[in-house]
Order: structure tokens, then sequence, then C-alpha cells
């Protein structure tokens, strides 16, 4: 993966940025972290461990739109370093258990800690109604989720994921990899590769 480079608005080819976001505290989480990791080698990756950083919830009081655009109102805590980090990156892989179809608590923390890099302003994707990014460019969403306790939860996990692709302007019909109870995971490594020459 080290000769895959991209061609940013400067005109300078740099290495792909990869930031990883998972969760320490669950076994699975901590595999498929290590094993993307390796298949990443040669990009330039930083990972953020949601099971031990601290992080302050949303308030939803949307002064990242309004008062402070761009910037949450939670400053002293994980949640602006996250930001900059994931949009610094090319490819913003989550990691996560699936709970009800979705994300595990606290990589949903995180995530709902994104809303500053939208506007509150709207635009049309697909005959539906999404925020508009604020900055120019946003990084590709992959998603690798596990444990899901139902073929329902597996299917809502896709769907809720695929919206979550089409709402940051970054579509991918393979965007997510869910993972069934015995996984292979250097299925996990092809996958990624997969994902990133698209």
């Amino acid at each position: 993966m080290a000769e895959r480079v991209l061609l940013h608005e400067t005109g300078t080819e740099e290495l792909m940025k990869i930031v990883f976001l998972y969760d320490s505290g669950d076994p699975v989480s901590r595999i498929v972290h290590a094993a993307l990791s390796e298949a990443a080698s040669g990009a330039v990756t930083e990972s953020v461990d949601a099971g031990t950083e601290s992080l302050k919830p949303c308030l939803g009081c949307f002064d990242c739109w309004i008062r402070t655009p761009g910037i949450c109102v939670h400053t002293g805590d994980a949640g602006a370093s996250w930001l900059k980090k994931r949009q610094d990156a090319d490819f913003e892989v989550v990691i996560s258990k699936i709970f009800w179809g979705g994300f595990s608590p606290c990589i949903k923390g995180y995530l709902d800690r994104q809303i500053p890099s939208s506007h509150p302003f709207f635009r049309k994707v697909g005959g539906e109604m999404h925020h508009r990014p604020r900055y120019g460019r946003s990084p590709a969403l992959l998603v690798v989720g596990h444990g899901a306790e139902s073929a329902e939860a597996e299917a809502c996990f896709m769907r809720y994921t695929a919206a979550n692709r089409k709402n940051a302007g970054t579509a991918s019909a393979e965007g997510t990899l869910v993972l069934g109870p015995n996984p292979d995971y250097s299925h996990c490594a092809a996958w990624l590769a997969r994902m990133v020459k698209q």
C-alpha cells in the first residue's frame, strides 16, 4: 500500500492518510484494528481509541453551526483532535460492534462530534436532503461491523452506514464490511486494500 498516492489540490503527491476509530475494550475491534493497521503499512495512519479517550457527548446545541462555525463548544477533550485527524485523512475507517443495527455507544459519541464538519444548509443527493460538507472534501468512510445479534440488525447496520456515507458525500456500495461469528481476519486486509484502490 506504500506506493498508493493521492494528488491533492496543491498539485503534490502525498502518501494516503488513513485514520482508524476503534474501541480497545472490545476484543474483536482490537484484532480487526491490528489487521487493518498492518494492511495499511506504508500509508500515513493514525488511530483513535474510543475506549480510552476522554470525550464529552454532543449537546445537540448546534453552536458549531451558529455561534462558532466549525468548532464544537467542547474544546478541551479528544473530540477536537478527532475532528482534525479525520478531516486531514483520505479515509476514515470505523471499527465497531453492532448495537441494535448501529454503532457502539463510544464509537457513536465520536461520530456525533463530527457535526461541525457539515453546514446546517441542505443539498439534494439522489433525491434526498443531506447537509452540505463544510470543507471542500470529506474522507471516504469505511466501516467494519461485528457482533450483530440478528440478520435484521446486520441489515439495518448496512443501510445505516450507507446513509452515513451518502450524507458525507463519499458513497460506496462496498464501504461496509460485516463480520460473522467466526471471522477470517485476513479478509479484512483484502477488503481494505480493495476499498482504497477504488
